[in-house]
Order: structure tokens, then C-alpha cells, then sequence
């Protein structure tokens, strides 16, 4: 039998958002290493879902579509044969204005600074978002935005602060 790989995370009621779950370090990270692969996931290989097709969904799956595809001007990326009741764990990954993961040039989740056992992992949306996101901020933290766009990436502090840990389409 194969050993199992290290476990990095664990999912825990998280500390942004009542009642909701985040992913968490099950051990301290590193700056730089890798924590997840294939991040959002679907970018990289699956299709776009249009803004036509997107309205005819269900209000229901129109809300999980909202909550977990990234969107692009263009419509939503969605997994080929997405199945909300079986998603990946790094999609329970919530924002902060002030996260602890970014991207790397594959699209992997990376540790921005060290992170201790315990930690909340989080990353801030604007490094992936584009187009119409839209999200009133609950992070709490000392630089919050208030309120997270689809266009975040393109201001100029915020660029300069995260350009090299933008999903890679951003970049």
C-alpha cells in the first residue's frame, strides 16, 4: 500500500462567517510552498458557462454558481459534470482582504508568509475574480475593503501589493 501524502488542512467552522466552513492548516506552513493544487480548479481546463446559459439555471444553482465559479466578463467557469454536492476542498477557501494564500504561475494556492497550525486559510478574491463579482466583505480585518469587485486586480496598490500571486489569467 502506498503511504498517504502529509496532511496540510482541515475543514472547521470558520471564524469569517457564522454558521459557514473554511480550510484550515492541520500544520504549519511555510512561506512559498504549495498548499493546494489546481486552486478554483476549473480555470484551467473546463468550459465557460455563458451569461445566457447562466440565466435559465435555477435560482438555486444560479446562487452556488455565484458562490463557487469564478467569474470572467465573458460568464462563469464551470466543471465539466459539476456536482455541488462533491466539491473540491479548496473551494471552501474564503476571502480576507489581508489572506495567507495566493497563486502560483500553475495556478497552485502558495503560502504568502508563514502560516501556524490552527490558521484560517484564506485568500483575497480579487487575486482570481474578474467581471461582475461582487462581495460585501465580512473579513474584519484591519485593511478591509469593505466591498470586493470583479475589477479589484486592476487597481494600481493592489497590483503592486499582489501581482505575482494573481490567478494566472490575470496576471
Amino acid at each position: 500500500m502506498k503511504p498517504f501524502p502529509e496532511v496540510f488542512i482541515e475543514l472547521k467552522a470558520t471564524t469569517y462567517l457564522p454558521g459557514e466552513v473554511g480550510v484550515f492548516a492541520a500544520r504549519p506552513i511555510e512561506k512559498g510552498e504549495v498548499i493546494l493544487k489546481e486552486s478554483a480548479g476549473v480555470i484551467q481546463s473546463d468550459f465557460l458557462l455563458s451569461p445566457d446559459v447562466f440565466s435559465k439555471q435555477s435560482p438555486d444553482i444560479q446562487a452556488r454558481i455565484r458562490s463557487f465559479c469564478v467569474e470572467r466578463p465573458e460568464g462563469f467557469y464551470v466543471a465539466d459534470g459539476m456536482d455541488f454536492n462533491d466539491l473540491p476542498t479548496s473551494w471552501y477557501c474564503n476571502h480576507s482582504c489581508e489572506g495567507n494564500m495566493g497563486f502560483t504561475g500553475d495556478g497552485d494556492f502558495v503560502a504568502l508568509r508563514n502560516i501556524g497550525k490552527g490558521e484560517e486559510l484564506a485568500y483575497d478574491y480579487g487575486l482570481v475574480e474578474s467581471g461582475n463579482f461582487y462581495l460585501e466583505c465580512k473579513c474584519g480585518g484591519a485593511h478591509c475593503r469593505k466591498i470586493i469587485r470583479g475589477t479589484d486586480h486592476r487597481d494600481p496598490e493592489f497590483k503592486k501589493k499582489y501581482a505575482e500571486y494573481f490567478y494566472p489569467d490575470l496576471r
